[in-house]
């Protein structure tokens, strides 16, 4: 393998030449979403959930925001539509093991997997997007 001083080197970077023994890292594959858990939306009587039902269909995609500083439940998941109206809460019964990969920096997708608008049940499911 050829080696190059770093003043040629520099200078053929700066002439635009191609590095004379790149290495290219390979391409991992993509990791299938791993399903988390179907759960129900806790407290949507409490917040916009009403408001934002008429609006909402099974498949959609709602979005999770960590509350750590929640006063009854320290791993709190809020559960929030596309336009960031607040539907309710993971189940606390439900939302330890997403707490701890959000709080890690990994990230999850939620869907709206049941939807009953006269009750305002509201069911979604949560997969982890391995990276």
């Amino acid at each position: 393998m050829l080696t190059l001083r770093p003043t040629r080197r520099k200078l053929l970077g700066l002439l635009g030449a191609a590095p004379i023994a790149a290495t290219a890292k390979p391409a991992r594959a993509a990791r299938p979403p791993v399903l988390l858990l179907k759960t129900r939306v806790n407290g949507e009587c409490y917040y916009d959930a009403a408001l934002a039902i008429g609006g909402l269909a099974v498949g959609d995609p709602v979005q999770l925001r960590r509350e750590p500083t929640n006063r009854y439940d320290s791993r709190a998941i809020e559960v929030l539509d596309r336009k960031g109206r607040k539907l309710g809460y993971i189940a606390r019964v439900d939302n330890s093991a997403a707490a701890r990969l959000i709080d890690a920096g990994e990230a999850l997708r939620a869907t709206v997997a049941r939807l009953d608008k006269p009750s305002l049940d509201i069911r979604i499911d949560v997969e982890w997007l391995p990276g």
